[in-house]
């Protein structure tokens, strides 16, 4: 077997699924480290991991082993990139979300009125329900999906709540303001209520990060 030629096709299987070693290497009970020396051709996995990996991508044992194709596996290879996975999800709920916030926005600028709230959430939420949605059904690349729509969407998700929350704060204060739902802090002179949303996204990010460097 050519260590080299095996390497790079179990890289780009691994790819085409849109998953990481670590999910890998969760698949078939090895290690990440395993997987990475696999994929590095410093190694090559003994027979029962190339069944189970055989099993897992929907290839034979000769694809693996010495690229043959057969006319089933080429079709399979050459829409494996378009199939759906947690990372598709992820997508789609991220520019969701983005659009909520704009839409939420651009009411919110144009006819100041609570209306502009309620689209920024419901939207935020269709998104975030889109994401939960297929991150349950579709299995690859769960784990990278998860951690960059914690790493990006809580930006834009917490938002519209938060907005409408620090502009209730300010109307209970001594300054005056009387409440009214925004998106935003209405009182923009005020930054300190841009603090806490800033405080709890940059939290939420650094935790994500830490958590996969681990």
């Amino acid at each position: 077997m050519d260590a080299i030629a095996f390497s790079e096709r179990i890289l780009a299987l691994r790819k085409a699924r849109g998953i990481s070693q670590e999910e890998l290497a969760a698949s078939i009970g090895v290690s990440r480290q395993a997987i990475s020396k696999w994929e590095g051709a410093q190694s090559v996995p003994d027979v029962d991991r190339i069944v189970q990996m055989s099993e897992y991508f929907g290839v034979t044992i000769d694809y693996l082993l010495k690229g043959t194709v057969s006319v089933e596996e080429q079709q399979t290879l050459n829409t494996g990139e378009q199939r759906f996975t947690a990372m598709t999800m992820f997508y789609i709920a991220t520019a969701v979300n983005v659009i909520g916030v704009a839409a939420s926005l651009a009411r919110w600028y144009t006819h100041y009125d609570a209306y502009s709230v309620g689209i920024g959430i419901m939207i935020t939420a269709a998104g975030t329900g889109i994401f939960l949605a297929g991150h349950s059904i579709f299995k690859e690349g769960r784990q990278k999906a998860l951690k960059l729509f914690l790493l990006i969407n809580i930006w834009p998700v917490l938002l519209n709540p938060y907005g409408m929350l620090a502009n209730y704060i300010d109307a209970a204060g001594v300054w005056g303001y009387t409440y009214h739902p925004a998106p935003i802090p209405a009182n923009m002179d005020k930054k300190i209520f841009w603090i806490p949303y800033i405080l709890i996204c940059i939290v939420v990010d650094v935790v994500v990060i830490m958590r996969v460097r681990k």
